[in-house]
């Protein structure tokens, strides 16, 4: 027995059945507070992409003595006092509340001495209350406010970026291209900046990230806000200010703004330089990704390229290894394209001079042993010449390679077939289109799944447009590749750019037209969905970004994996969307903290997003997860002996479409006596000591239930009593304890 007069509970812990997105779960509200309005918010502000880890299973987020809690799988601890939420791990940074109000009339708010209950801390300031919740996603920060408060404007609340000086380190810049002959040259802008993405607005700061607002009312309407940094309100005080601007002109109060703090799981190479464009190219299966820096010196060389080995453990991946090419020399740009099929990786090197020829280009494949990589060939054409840019584009899959030669022919284009026998691999056929002609650039995207390739001539001139763009089918039989559909977009027109990025997966194949005018927006960009019936390719969809805009150039990247595609754009965005009965809907929208150019890998859980213009040129890559249903539970750390709590048992469906009927089962924990019990949809019901929520479908797109049982404790002082819950009629079948 501990000398206490309280009782201890073990609290929140999550299971999951793979690496997954999740919206955020607010706190458990007092009587007098409204609902949070989670349930009521659009499935698109919902479903961001808040990560969590299945290895996370029996963890524990409750805040302990000290005021702290650390999220082990993102290496990120908060600790909270009477000057706010202070976070080590990724970067060092305090976020403390010091004014709010209107924009012309803000009002200083003093320091005041937290309350902390369980995976909650609590600041009281009157009108406003402000408070953090530990999640396995991360650190949930949320501002009740209970009644409009007077003045114009709009409502505003301010925060110190930094308590200690020297702490806050720089925010992240965006990177502004300008365009020179050859190569691409940057400029940093003077100000300090932030990630912005059409899903909302992060700033950033190393990996730590603060954003994902969404404000609610009352009656559970998203209302308009914003989130930037801005000068220091107080000369006085060190660091930066973030300011929250709300316009509440038409919102019913209470209202409730709620942002988040998460570590976005970047990766960058272990002697990255400035320039290097790690993330121009990516690929990935299981735990192994490649991530292609096609400008990278190797030993001297500018230009030269290298691609690095990233393995998963424990769902982090690190830095395994640096290929190069064994004859590389500046200027070959290997990295420019990757691929990877279980333990063999091919990465195209399409500038590499051969045999005299200036970029001619050439391909290597690698082979993993014990963990190990080994170059053990190096692929050029039989018929090469000079220019040919083979390699600009690689497939792999089993023991048949692609590679791309865009400039083969005049740039007409070519694709050749390179196919492995005894460890050896060997060109046996070039593609070309039936009808290509000069500049069609015919090989500048390809996709292989078995007996199939998809090739891209996003130049082709299609009834008169120029530069509309093409892709084409070949088929393989009897050893023998032939072309057997020419796919266009039904509603192409000139300068569309159809087949600047192609994927393909059984009978689905996805085509970027990433340079498309839509609804007046110049290059917004679209995707095309083809479906293959009876030996024929037809059109089915076509696909744009909600909320896009021009020159987002939406299709410059499109990966695909069963029912879930990726497309990325030109503006530090990818779009998710999943299929159900045959119709392609968009589920949420994926940002990286810089914009221009993002290269897509997807395998099964994980998605691979590079950023090759992020870092000041340098690059990077952002590993996210994804999965169907997630169980959280929550519960007070502690309770008096005697008092009623409450436990609560948290499903999040993070998929697109609606999940089958779920049912909660929460056991009557032992030193506890049943009470009550309600679902937020659904009934619920106590027999034998257990308590059953049968909660329906949950809709998708990050739709939650929740059962809330209320206990006694009536155990003796000191004891622990473990709260559970095990969700039901789920494949597979979830727990989480707290």
């Amino acid at each position: 027995m501990k000398a206490s007069s309280k009782l201890h509970f073990l609290v929140p812990a999550l299971a999951a059945a793979a690496l997954m997105l999740a919206a955020p779960q607010a706190p458990a509200s007092p009587a007098a507070e409204p609902d949070r309005g989670t349930q009521a918010m659009p499935a698109g502000l919902r479903a961001a992409f808040y990560r969590a880890l299945a290895e996370d299973a029996g963890a524990s987020y409750a805040i302990n003595k000290d005021g702290c809690a650390t999220l082990a799988k993102q290496g990120l601890t908060a600790c909270f006092d009477r000057h706010g939420a202070h976070f080590t791990g990724a970067a060092p940074l305090s976020l403390h509340l010091v004014a709010f109000g209107r924009s012309d009339d803000l009002a200083p708010v003093s320091a005041v001495k937290p309350t902390i209950h369980g995976n909650e801390v609590r600041y009281a300031h009157g009108n406003l209350t402000e408070w953090w919740r530990v999640l396995p996603v991360g650190f949930e920060q949320g501002f009740t406010i209970a009644e409009r408060p007077a003045g114009q404007g709009d409502l505003i609340l301010a925060l110190s970026t930094t308590r200690r000086p020297g702490e806050t380190p720089a925010p992240r810049s965006k990177i502004k291209p300008t365009q020179g002959r050859g190569k691409t040259s940057h400029r940093m802008p003077a100000s300090a900046g932030m990630t912005q993405g059409k899903g909302g607005h992060a700033i950033a700061w190393g990996e730590l990230r603060y954003g994902k607002l969404v404000v609610t009312d009352a009656e559970g309407k998203v209302v308009p806000a914003s989130l930037k940094i801005a000068s220091q309100l107080a000369p006085t005080e060190a660091g930066e200010r973030v300011l929250i601007a709300v316009n509440d002109l038409h919102a019913v109060y209470p209202l409730t703004v709620d942002p988040l703090v998460w570590i976005e799981q970047q990766v960058t190479a272990s002697d990255g330089a400035a320039g290097d464009f790690f993330g121009i190219s990516v690929a990935l299966d299981g735990a192994t990704a490649l991530v292609g820096a096609y400008a990278a010196v190797v030993g001297g060389n500018a230009d030269q390229g290298a691609v690095y080995v990233f393995s998963k453990s424990g769902g982090v991946w690190s830095e395994a290894q640096k290929l190069t090419a064994s004859d590389g020399a500046a200027d070959d740009l290997f990295g420019v394209s990757v691929a990877l099929d279980g333990a063999t990786a091919l990465v195209g090197a399409f500038f590499a001079d051969v045999g005299g020829n200036n970029a001619q280009g050439a391909a290597y494949v690698f082979t993993e042993t014990n963990g190990t990589w080994t170059q053990s060939q190096k692929l050029t054409a039989s018929d090469g010449t000079e220019n040919d840019a083979f390699g600009i584009s690689v497939g792999l899959d089993g023991t048949t390679a692609l590679v791309g030669a865009s400039g083969a022919g005049f740039s007409t284009g070519a694709v050749y077939v390179f196919v492995n026998s005894g460890g050896t691999w060997s060109e046996t056929h070039k593609l070309t289109a039936s009808d290509g002609v000069f500049n069609d650039r015919f090989g500048a995207s390809i996709a292989l799944d078995g007996t199939v390739v998809l090739v891209g001539a996003r130049n082709a001139t299609i009834g008169g447009n120029a530069e509309q763009g093409a892709a084409y089918v070949f088929t393989e039989s009897g050893g023998v590749w032939s072309e057997s559909a020419k796919l266009t977009a039904s509603d192409g027109a000139a300068g569309d750019l159809f087949g600047i990025s192609v994927a393909l997966d059984g009978t689905t194949a996805f085509v970027g037209a990433a340079y498309a005018d839509l609804g007046g927006n110049p290059d917004q960009g679209a995707a095309y969905v083809f479906t293959e019936s009876g030996g024929a390719w037809s059109e089915t969809q076509k696909l744009t970004a909600s909320g896009g805009a021009a020159d987002n150039k939406f299709g410059t990247s499109t990966a695909l994996d069963g029912a879930t595609a990726i497309v990325g754009n030109f503006a530090g965005s990818a779009y998710v969307f999943t299929e159900s009965n045959g119709t392609w809907t968009q589920s949420r929208e994926l940002t990286v903290a810089v914009t221009f150019d993002s290269s897509l890998a997807l395998d099964g859980a994980s998605v691979l997003i590079g950023a090759s213009f992020d870092i000041g040129g340098q690059g990077a890559a952002y590993f996210y997860g994804r999965s169907d249903l997630d169980l959280a539970m929550s519960a007070p750390a502690e309770v008096e002996s005697g008092e009623q709590y409450v436990s609560e048992a948290i499903v999040t469906n993070s998929s697109a479409a609606d999940s089958a009927a779920i049912s909660a089962e929460v056991p009557v924990p032992s030193g506890t006596s049943f009470v009550s019990a309600n679902a937020t949809q659904g009934s619920c019901s106590e027999a034998a000591g257990v308590v059953t929520c049968d909660f329906g479908a949950i809709g998708g797109n990050a739709g939650t239930a929740t059962a809330n049982v209320t206990f006694t404790a009536s155990g003796s002082v000191g004891d622990t009593i473990t709260n559970t819950a095990s969700v039901i009629l789920a494949t597979p079948a979830l727990t989480a304890s707290a």
